[in-house]
């Protein structure tokens, strides 16, 4: 039976949070173990990544997908009393994004912190624009946002795992990976409007 949609989706974006912080990449040679944001930091410190075309490819791809889970907190705030937790999630996320205080005082041409700034401007654009104006079809830029993350995640992790291999570690595929991407996948079901359409013929 399909889930209402009054379903809140707070929760599956705080699980979601708590596997983009879990390791996506273990590598036991090394004693290595990182989580999505450890990971597009690393990445950004890498010599092919930042000559790279686009730079910082692989740090935007993991980085971006918070800006998703942003904008989707912020689009479902309609949803039955999860107006005020989705209001909450979107502007902390946009915070999290932020990047360290050094950018704003010595490290301003930094490619990497500028990386962080335009993510964290672009959420708190989204979640304004969700929060504020919420367009007649945010059931459908919700569920694109959250696949477009679920991608953007899966794909960042692979070129990641491929700098990690350049270093000839053995390297292993952590959990978070792979919880995040699905429960970016569950977010985009869940506000599907076909699905919100079908569960309103049950009714």
């Amino acid at each position: 039976m399909p889930m209402p949609k009054s379903v809140p989706i707070w929760p599956l974006i705080l699980i979601a949070l708590v596997f983009y912080s879990l390791p996506w990449v273990v590598s036991p040679d090394a004693a290595l173990s990182m989580g999505a944001y450890d990971l597009a930091e690393w990445a950004s410190l890498h010599p092919v990544v930042r000559v790279s075309s686009p730079p910082l490819l692989a740090s935007f791809l993991l980085r971006a997908p918070l800006v998703g889970l942003a904008w989707a907190a912020a689009l479902n705030t309609r949803r039955d009393g999860s107006r005020a937790l989705n209001g909450v999630l979107a502007v902390t996320l946009t915070i999290a994004l932020l990047p360290p205080l050094e950018f704003f005082t010595q490290y301003a041409d930094d490619p990497n912190y500028r990386q962080q700034m335009a993510l964290a401007l672009a959420a708190f654009i989204g979640a304004v624009v969700g929060l504020v104006v919420r367009p007649a079809s945010w059931r459908w830029a919700a569920a694109f946002i959250a696949a477009v993350a679920a991608a953007a995640a899966l794909v960042g992790l692979m070129q990641a795992v491929s700098l990690v291999q350049e270093f000839h570690l053995a390297i292993f595929s952590g959990l978070g990976g792979g919880g995040f991407v699905i429960c970016c996948l569950i977010l985009s079901w869940l506000c599907f409007p076909a699905r919100a359409a079908s569960t309103n013929k049950t009714r």
